[in-house]
């Protein structure tokens, strides 16, 4: 099994994200907008003025955390959240 990295997940949602705005994932528009908000976001943080920063390891870190959970009901049931 490959080891998970931060950039491994950082690519994970970007691919994500692409393919809610290119349709390939069905999205209410609530959730296109959202996206479209998290491209800006990270586009702003290359300004020098920008009080915000990304944090890798912060990923990697909730990555950890979320795996502890499983899916209770549905198809997905007993199923890790990650």
């Amino acid at each position: 099994m490959q080891e998970v990295t931060a950039e491994i997940l950082i690519e994970r949602v970007w691919a994500y994200c692409e393919k809610i705005l290119s349709g390939e994932i069905k999205a209410c528009q609530k959730h296109k907008w959202a996206v479209q908000r998290f491209f800006k976001d990270v586009e702003a943080l290359a300004d020098q003025d920008c009080p915000y920063y990304f944090d890798a390891e912060a990923v990697l870190d909730f990555y950890e955390w979320a795996r502890q959970f499983r899916h209770v009901e549905g198809i997905l049931s007993g199923d890790r959240l990650s």
